[in-house]
């Protein structure tokens, strides 16, 4: 009778020997990828874009539109990381599908878009994070009204808090593997049961509702081209969101069982992503007016700076307890999954530079003696993403650039290995 082959036995079949620690069960998985491809971290920053780029029925009609390839893209990854269950992921899936002679070109381009898309990623989440800090504060009358969005101590409120965030985050990563077990098991029940919350409070306190239906009809076009390509544009939020469940690739390696854990961690984020997050975004459109100069009002001068903290004022009727809570509830996901991004951009250096694919790769690819964690990737995590959101101060608009860089480059360095297949 054969003997199952080990985890670690599996990975020296890939090419590398165990230095991670395994204590990452699928709970804790499933919580690290929830907790990014979910509506808080997501779906809510962007709420301002959709009102403007097709408006509530745009935010709807797209969710769908979008899940339904990603569960195609998902199912794929996760026959892929069953078969190659490594912290590099998707650079040396693409390697290995590849062939010899391309291999070298294709996992290099695919490290790198998906290096790049991580970091957009966890930098837009910190900063939204950050900016829903803020509205907290001028719910709460901390911040003065006459402070906007446009004068500097406000930028300079959010830029330092979500500095202070990405550093708290850095921290939880240095406590070692059983900590981020821990902390992927508690994630993967606030994020449910938050969001679940969040949805109740909403349709519960609303007294001033506006129909389901009326929402999927409310068109609104401020791209200034046609419907068309307003069309193909508004479809950036449901993109955004379905995207970074490839962190239960990165994570394989600190994993147990992960050919079994990793691909069932993809499967059942996507399937409890799209039903809730869809009835979650019907009930905040519902708070949502449905006439265009009103939309364009909430989105582009919200009264507590955030779009999103405007709406849960309306829904819960200008209760600031209440609305202050469903904040917090939201800003605590935000932050869960930032910790989780964290861990994985940093999984994913270590990975890439131990097999000598960046500038500084002896440097970066290091453990820490006592705690088995790839503390210099994680370290340089923080830092490149406090660096690139600096130009912040300048112009808020920063926040949909990071968006867009991380949604293209996950989205290309998914597309290669799954071409390759």
């Amino acid at each position: 009778m054969t003997t199952p082959m080990s985890d670690a036995e599996r990975l020296a079949q890939l090419g590398y020997k165990q230095e991670l620690v395994r204590n990452m069960s699928f709970l804790s998985v499933f919580g690290a990828t929830f907790s990014i491809v979910s509506l808080p971290a997501a779906a809510y920053p962007l709420i301002f874009y959709g009102l403007l780029n097709g408006g509530p029925a745009g935010i709807l009609i797209s969710w769908p539109v979008v899940a339904v390839p990603s569960f195609c893209i998902g199912a794929a990854m996760a026959e892929i990381v069953s078969a190659y269950p490594t912290s590099g992921g998707l650079y040396y899936w693409a390697a290995q599908l590849a062939g010899p002679k391309l291999a070298p070109v294709v996992s290099y381009f695919t490290g790198y878009f998906n290096f790049l898309g991580q970091m957009g990623l966890t930098a837009a989440a910190s900063f939204a994070a950050a900016q829903i800090f803020a509205a907290i504060l001028y719910v709460a009358d901390i911040i003065p009204a006459s402070i906007t969005p446009t004068h500097m101590s406000y930028k300079l409120i959010v830029v330092a808090a979500n500095a202070v965030f990405l550093i708290i985050c850095g921290l939880c990563n240095t406590a070692g593997s059983k900590m981020l077990n821990r902390i992927g098991t508690f994630s993967s029940v606030f994020n449910v049961g938050g969001l679940i919350v969040t949805l109740v409070v909403v349709l519960a306190m609303n007294e001033n509702r506006t129909g389901v239906g009326e929402a999927f009809g409310a068109w609104n076009n401020q791209s200034l081209f046609d419907d068309s390509y307003c069309a193909v544009i508004s479809i950036l939020l449901a993109c955004f969101t379905f995207a970074g469940y490839d962190s239960a690739a990165h994570l394989a390696e600190e994993t147990n069982n992960p050919s079994r854990n990793g691909p069932l961690s993809i499967v059942a984020t996507l399937a409890v992503t799209f039903p809730l997050g869809w009835l979650t975004l019907m009930a905040l459109m519902t708070a949502v007016p449905t006439d265009t100069d009103s939309l364009n009002a909430l989105a582009l001068t919200p009264s507590s700076t955030s779009t999103l903290v405007d709406i849960f004022f309306t829904a819960t009727m200008g209760n600031k307890t209440a609305t202050i809570g469903l904040s917090l509830i939201a800003l605590i996901s935000i932050l869960l999954c930032t910790v989780m991004l964290v861990a994985t951009m940093g999984r994913m250096l270590f990975a890439f530079s131990r097999d000598h694919a960046m500038p500084g790769s002896k440097y970066i690819h290091h453990l820490s003696e006592s705690k088995k964690i790839p503390i210099r990737a994680i370290w340089f995590t923080v830092l490149c993403d406090i660096l690139i959101t600096l130009p912040a101060l300048g112009t808020l608009t920063a926040f949909t650039a990071l968006t867009s860089i991380g949604t293209v480059g996950l989205y290309i360095s998914y597309a290669i290995p799954i071409g390759m297949r």
